[in-house]
């Protein structure tokens, strides 16, 4: 295995019903069992993510695809949005009946192996943490509610050491776009707590760059990827990681055999701890993702 697949290996939980594709959930189911039995494209592709309100839809098309199914689909499971208290305590108890009742029906064609969830703000914290210990059996995301002020709540989820963090990368709206700034931040502080991360949305691009229809900076996958290993190697600040996830240059990454940045790679332990922290991100598309990464190869 190369260094480069060692350090993206099952790296996308493919979401394609969400934004920006938003595809049709028959579409997206049937693009992820396209993706998952295509030699090409299958060691990129980790965990369908899909959400828990449309989950009796999900195991409809598994129960008509059975004949189709190879092995277990792992699913990643997104919580109902919630405003406060009283509206995330209802919210998790219908999360909780959808995903006993779809786990049922569907018995071994699927396994529910995440669950992400955005409390509605960093207030309360402990109580909205307390309220997801239920769900402990797959792995807990918590969606940080915004993208600074967030030192406590990592502090609150490394301490509780069974949770997960989640944090947002991208979206429709400029204000989804954390600056490199922000990202490097949190990126540090997690790394430094030794505490599990997800990202989502506006990741299909394996290296930063503006994009002109939104007219903001789009992060990069390996910008990212290549961050954390610098945070674990050589103890990079975050004015350094920002640096990192600033660079744009696709002159100065390559990829092959392993990922290198001013031909700079990182050592094979270090690629194995980035991937136990930088567990996967979320993405719409797989295939412009593969399409950035073969233009790398060129």
């Amino acid at each position: 295995m190369s260094a480069t697949r060692q350090l993206l290996e099952n790296i996308i939980d493919f979401a394609g019903t969400y934004p920006p594709a938003q595809l049709a959930p028959e579409i997206a189911f049937a693009q992820y069992l396209d993706y998952i039995k295509n030699p090409d494209q299958q060691w990129l592709v980790g965990h369908l993510v899909w959400g828990a309100d449309k989950l009796d839809l999900l195991a409809e098309l598994l129960l008509r695809s059975e004949s189709k199914l190879e092995s277990t689909i792992g699913v990643t499971v997104v919580g109902r949005p919630s405003t406060n208290m009283g509206s995330w305590e209802e919210s998790r108890v219908a999360d909780a009946g959808s995903m006993n009742a779809f786990q049922d029906r569907v018995d071994q064609l699927a396994a529910i192996e995440g669950y992400e969830v955005r409390p509605p703000s960093f207030e309360e914290w402990e109580e909205y943490l307390d309220g997801l210990q239920g769900f402990a059996e797959a792995d807990v995301f918590v969606e940080l509610p915004g993208h600074e002020g967030f030192e406590d709540a990592l502090s609150i989820l490394a301490e509780a050491e069974w949770p997960m963090v989640k944090f947002r990368t991208g979206g429709t709206k400029v204000d989804a776009f954390p600056t490199s700034k922000q990202l490097a931040n949190f990126l540090t502080q997690t790394v430094g707590l030794e505490l599990p991360f997800k990202l989502t949305a506006g990741l299909h691009e394996p290296i930063a760059h503006h994009d002109a229809a939104l007219g903001v900076p789009f992060h990069g996958f390996l910008n990212v990827a290549f961050a954390v290993g610098q945070i674990l190697e050589n103890d990079a600040s975050p004015s350094e990681v920002a640096r990192i996830l600033d660079v744009t240059d696709a002159k100065r990454w390559s990829i092959s055999p392993e990922v290198c940045l001013d031909q700079a790679g990182l050592k094979s332990e270090t690629v194995d701890e980035v991937r136990s922290l930088f567990l996967s991100f979320g993405s719409c598309s797989v295939l412009e993702p593969l399409a950035g990464l073969d233009r790398l190869r060129a």
